[in-house]
């Protein structure tokens, strides 16, 4: 309900002004598959991901109830079934350096401020 009185729902079928999203997703042999086609409008069939998610309400949040004043992308990595210490861990992790090299990848192209982990269904 919070979402709704916020406003973050209002006109989900109208892109958001200045942010953006990407998907992709890290491969065991190294390097990312880009399956989004690069960087879209950020809305509910934008193709950010299978089906939308976080990245929708967190890019409406940013922009609508923040004031987002400049234009920013969120980029989805993701790969199901994994775990945040043995996978994502800085330095240690298996897809650690594909998510730093998607990372990279953007460089000159704004100014990283976070990551947002999402824990899955199967309690991993």
């Amino acid at each position: 309900m919070k979402l709704y009185n916020d406003g973050l729902l209002n006109d989900l079928d109208t892109a958001l002004t200045l942010g953006r999203c990407s998907f992709v997703i890290p491969q065991d042999a190294g390097g990312v598959e880009d399956r989004s086609g690069g960087s879209k409008p950020t809305l509910w069939n934008s193709e950010c991901g299978g089906t939308f998610g976080h990245e929708l309400t967190f890019s409406r949040t940013l922009e609508i109830q923040m004031g987002m004043q400049t234009s920013f992308e969120t980029v989805k990595n993701a790969q199901g079934g994994t775990e945040i210490h043995k996978d994502w861990y800085p330095g240690y992790g298996s897809y650690w350096d594909q998510l730093r090299e998607s990372i990279v990848s953007k460089k000159g192209l704004g100014n990283w401020k976070g990551f947002i982990w999402h824990q899955g269904t199967q309690g991993r």
